[in-house]
């Protein structure tokens, strides 16, 4: 699901120039300046091209003239478009601003990666306009689903005034800025699917021709599109030609429950131009969890300083990133910066994490991977940072099967009392 993580050079916070560091404040951090009240000139936007997966992230930048220091506002928001509408926002002033979003200073595009770092995305420069048109859309979606709008709604809400609507030929135009462009029958399958279950007919149906019912299993809840096997039918020369009949092997989730969904596809054109049922099946989650069962890479490391030091240290590994909190444990995972995952025969939801990092509060930091290479960057990362002075080897492990999430989830944050308490037999490599 974003960003470059391919180069592991580390910048040291101590280099970056003063007018770099620290430039971002939340506005209700109690500045003498403010944006509430002041005239706005828009400066620049981008959106996240993330739309066939569901979501967008989006970053709104304005001038603030009136101001005399804190003199641009950033604007961040996160939208779902299955369920959960218009999700998450956050704002923050800054004293400069540069032309590009690449020239951003350094805390906002970690602001930016905090927001967005787990999409996989490129960022699609937009203009005002269609800035507004898609806050409006999803802001329409929270109110015919009930859902709050999040706060504080006041530093948008004058975005939601007044006329704004595009032309059929500006609402295209738009939609190759938020979907990538699909390349092969894989891809076209993988994500008209992935939408289909997710009851999002609308981006499923850019995905197929206007006489395509994309609501392939009616009856059948929103679900998430956890694995995805296709299968060609016939010549498989014609994959080349982008067209192909496909038998699709689909292991959703729903609430919980887990299916076997067989459907039919054509595709022809890089264009779904049938799509049908097969048989549906409900499996044990038991029996989920053996299809998508893989190998897990481990590696231990004692805290030989802080852990406020790791935080200060591990950002330039976090590029692609999402930050969670389990009681006073943190993960980190590491994700790819695009989303080539999808474009496979065989397509699995968790195929564009890299890997992650577990700080816990007695004093380790476990790296895992469900990838040889995924482990391998990782640790390629410690060794390129001044992490290396700060953790002491403890233990690297291969298991057959995933167990951090357990590990996680049952609520430890000691690797050996776990692998202790569930008599694991990891293959210890030390």
């Amino acid at each position: 699901m974003t960003k470059d993580t391919t180069d592991m050079k580390i910048q040291n916070p101590k280099d970056r120039k003063l007018s770099e560091r620290m430039t971002l404040r939340l506005i209700d951090g109690g500045l003498s300046e403010t944006a509430r009240g002041k005239r706005r000139e828009f400066h620049s936007a981008y959106v996240t091209d993330t739309r066939l997966m569901g979501v967008l992230g989006m970053r709104i930048c304005w001038h603030l003239p009136e101001n005399l220091h804190y003199r641009y506002l950033y604007q961040f928001f996160y939208f779902d478009a299955e369920e959960y509408g218009f999700d998450r926002y956050e704002s923050g002033l800054s004293p400069i601003c540069c032309q590009h979003y690449n020239q951003d200073p350094v805390v906002v595009k970690e602001h930016a990666c905090s927001m967005f770092g787990g999409l996989g995305a490129k960022k699609r420069e937009i203009t005002e306009k269609q800035a507004v048109y898609i806050l409006r859309r999803y802001v329409s979606f929270n109110r015919e689903h009930g859902i709050p709008l999040p706060s504080p709604s006041e530093e948008y809400e004058d975005l939601l005034s007044g006329e704004c609507s595009l032309s059929d030929e500006e609402k295209e135009q738009l939609r190759e800025l938020i979907c990538v462009k699909v390349r092969s029958p894989y891809e076209a399958a993988n994500y008209f699917l992935m939408r289909s279950f997710g009851g999002d007919f609308e981006a499923a149906g850019w995905l197929a021709e206007k006489n395509v019912d994309c609501e392939v299993f009616p009856g059948l809840s929103k679900c998430t599109l956890c694995r995805n096997a296709s299968r060609p039918d016939g010549d498989t020369e014609l994959l080349a030609l982008g067209e192909v009949s496909l038998t699709c092997e689909s292991l959703v989730e729903s609430d919980d429950s887990y299916y076997i969904a067989v459907s039919r596809l054509r595709v022809e054109k890089l264009k779904i131009t049938e799509a049908s049922r097969v048989s549906l099946s409900k499996i044990t989650p038991a029996e989920a969890a053996m299809i998508l069962s893989r190998p897990e890479y481990v590696s231990s490391y004692a805290l030989k300083g802080p852990a406020e030091a790791v935080n200060r240290y591990i950002s330039p590994i976090l590029t692609n990133s999402i930050i969670s909190k389990y009681d006073d444990n943190t993960l980190f995972a590491v994700y790819k910066s695009n989303n080539d995952h999808v474009n496979s025969r065989i397509y699995r939801l968790d195929n564009d994490l890299i890997g992650a990092c577990y700080l816990t509060e007695s004093g380790y930091f476990i790296v895992f991977s469900g990838t040889i290479s995924g482990i391998e960057y990782m640790e390629r990362g410690i060794e390129n940072s001044p992490l290396r002075y700060l953790l002491k080897p403890d233990g690297k492990f291969q298991f057959h099967e995933n167990i951090m999430w357990e590990f996680i989830s049952g609520g430890y944050d000691d690797l050996g009392d776990f692998l202790y308490d569930m008599d694991f037999s990891g293959d210890d490599d030390e």
